[in-house]
């Protein structure tokens, strides 16, 4: 990965916004249209998006191959659209189809993108062999979170936490709390991850992508926190862009994602968004943003005597 090109102008550090876009569009129904987003992810990168009023499931897209789409919902396989949804990425933003995943008719949407880049984000694609192995990557960090999807058989989507350690593991598309983990009680490091003999993440002849990403300072932040059912602050050292949350133990809460494209502000509500069932986004005031972080009021992710994950981007 080439990182030179994602630098702020001062080229001594990353610049977020060459690293994440947010972006809320309704759909027209017209195939091949073009959403300029701001974001170059010619280098790579991954798409996350939703249909806002619950038409469409939560998905997610590698832009190594826009046509597979995972539904981040329950259990199931990636499944090969074609040219359904984002069908190309260019310097400047991206083109839709029309179909009801990204672009059908008078739908409003949201679309995260995320570009690859040493040090942020990496994703690696690689086929199982049943057996408890390691495997490279291109992070040059260690993960603080990583994710594994499999592309051929109809499995968990599983996630790791640094905070939750190598014994642990949440799931993608579930509420479940954290429970034993696939890691094979093994910590990521700057250079590889390993997997246990788990059809999730390494079932023998599956074909799997594997997201990592890393804590930047000033970027990005992932972390933990216990609830207290009282005003929290959580130091991000940033003004967030997107905060994504799920409980680990405690109370059992969906994963939640927010934004400042739909609305992020303080004082008003938040559109919160379930990232595992398709249901229409809804609001409270779940976060009061500041410079350097984010206060949560008592909510549903904000319950005394709960734990629970998130990860943050400037």
């Amino acid at each position: 990965m080439i990182a030179q090109r994602l630098m702020s102008a001062s080229g001594n550090k990353l610049d977020p916004a060459k690293l994440l876009a947010v972006t809320a569009y309704t759909g027209d129904g017209v195939s091949g249209r073009s959403l300029a987003t701001g974001l170059d992810q010619t280098g790579g990168g991954l798409l996350i998006g939703s249909a806002r009023n619950g038409s469409a499931a939560p998905w997610l897209k590698s832009v190594a191959d826009l046509t597979v789409q995972w539904d981040m919902t329950g259990v199931g396989t990636a499944i090969n659209y074609g040219s359904a949804g984002v069908t190309a990425v260019s310097r400047t933003g991206l083109t839709l189809s029309n179909h009801v995943f990204a672009n059908a008719a008078a739908t409003p949407y949201v679309l995260w993108q995320l570009a690859r880049c040493q040090g942020f984000m990496d994703l690696v694609s690689y086929a199982g062999n049943g057996s408890v192995r390691t495997i490279s990557h291109a992070l040059g960090a260690m993960p603080r979170l990583l994710i594994v999807l499999c592309a051929s058989s109809s499995t968990l989507k599983s996630v790791y936490h640094a905070d939750l350690g190598a014994s642990q593991g949440l799931l993608l598309g579930s509420t479940v709390n954290a429970s034993a983990g696939p890691w094979n009680s093994t910590a990521p490091t700057a250079n590889a991850f390993t997997v246990a003999a788990d059809a999730n993440v390494n079932g023998a002849g599956n074909q799997y992508l594997a997201c990592l990403f890393a804590e930047v300072a000033g970027l990005s932040k992932i972390g933990s926190y216990n609830g207290t059912g009282n005003d929290l602050f959580l130091n991000l050292g940033f003004r967030p862009r997107l905060f994504l949350v799920k409980s680990s133990a405690g109370s059992v809460q969906h994963w939640l994602g927010f934004d400042t494209a739909r609305g992020l502000i303080d004082p008003g509500n938040d559109p919160a968004l379930y990232l595992d069932s398709a249901t229409a986004e809804f609001n409270n005031e779940f976060l009061k943003p500041a410079a350097s972080g984010v206060t949560l009021p008592p909510s549903i992710i904000n319950v005394a005597g709960s734990t629970f994950i998130y990860i943050a981007m400037a």
